[in-house]
């Protein structure tokens, strides 16, 4: 997809999609695809973007040293007051298939050109920690969330 393009499909997404939580706790917002997180800021309009973004991969062909075959997960840190963040957690995208990689381009589009954020990668383990922290404060009510 060209610039232009990728603009026209961001500007639609930020007017038109609803976006829908997979689940929310008081500091993360777990999304399906990049398209919730761009609706989600279009929507809240916050003040503070942490940097850098996380790209965090899995490689699916079990190969390190290759750039194929990674399945992607992204991560904004959004704050309105600059004390308080919540992550922005979405997955759906690959460097390998069509929509998937339809949702990389657009999702380093919008980190990186709009939204004008620097992009460091880790692997996707370090977002399964972040993530089952999260889930275990759920469930823990003395570390933070009782839901």
């Amino acid at each position: 997809m060209s610039g232009k393009a990728i603009e026209k499909e961001i500007d639609w997404i930020a007017k038109n999609h609803k976006a829908e939580a997979v689940f929310q706790t008081q500091e993360m917002i777990y999304f399906r695809e990049i398209e919730d997180v761009i609706a989600w800021i279009a929507k809240n309009k916050p003040k503070v973007f942490k940097v850098p973004a996380w790209r965090y991969y899995c490689r699916e062909n079990g190969r390190t040293g290759t750039k194929a075959m990674n399945r992607l997960y992204y991560m904004i840190e959004v704050s309105n007051d600059g004390k308080k963040f919540v992550k922005l957690v979405c997955q759906g995208a690959t460097d390998f298939s069509g929509h998937g990689s339809r949702d990389m381009e657009i999702a380093e589009y919008f980190i990186s050109k709009v939204l004008k954020l620097k992009i460091e990668e880790r692997p996707a383990s370090y977002l399964i920690s972040q993530i089952v922290h999260e889930l275990y404060k759920m469930t823990h009510p003395d570390l933070g969330i009782n839901r």
